[in-house]
């Protein structure tokens, strides 16, 4: 995440087999020490583009950074096709202030990601339907709104709506 004139944006990737707007993430390797490893290795093949010969050492840098200045946001179990009795789809969510990431290469596509930008947080188009009954009465009370929403992958846009409070008290704390 980071802040500009006071509203919160996220890196999010399109992803290459949906097509949707997503945060940067996916599944465990075999290799991955744990959930901390796997963000980092996944946000530097997808959001930054980096090959694997190339991610080991910038994932140890990430992976420090992530550690220090990363805050759970959202850890448990996600509604996902995938999900069996006997087998389910956990997820962290992690928020980095990147403005406080030292020597923050630039973002570019890479892995399963054809896209990569900065999205403002209010410019994502809710999916669970309380936030959406919410956003559309306050469209409709404001007709001069011509935002373009970002269609996102469902269970991203749920766990990013449900995180803006926690990301606001956040920032708002840091800068202090």
């Amino acid at each position: 995440t980071t802040t500009t004139s006071s509203s919160i944006e996220v890196i999010a990737i399109r992803r290459s087999d949906t097509g949707e707007w997503a945060l940067p993430g996916g599944f465990r390797d075999s290799d991955d020490v744990d959930a901390a490893h796997t963000a980092a290795r996944e946000f530097a093949e997808e959001a930054l583009g980096l090959p694997p010969s190339k991610i080991e050492k910038l994932q140890k840098s990430l992976l420090a950074d992530f550690c220090r200045i990363g805050v759970v946001l959202y850890y448990g179990i996600v509604d996902d096709l995938r999900n069996t009795d006997n087998a389910w789809v956990e997820t962290t969510l992690v928020a980095v202030d990147v403005d406080k990431l030292p020597n923050m290469p630039p973002i570019r596509a890479g892995d399963d990601a054809t896209d990569v930008r900065w999205v403002n947080v209010n410019d994502i188009a809710p999916s669970c339907a309380a936030v959406r009954i919410a956003a559309e009465k306050k469209a409709s009370s404001d007709a001069s709104d011509t935002k373009k929403s970002i269609n996102f992958f469902a269970h991203h846009a749920d766990m990013i709506m449900d995180a803006v409070p926690l990301l606001r008290s956040w920032h708002a704390a840091d800068s202090v």
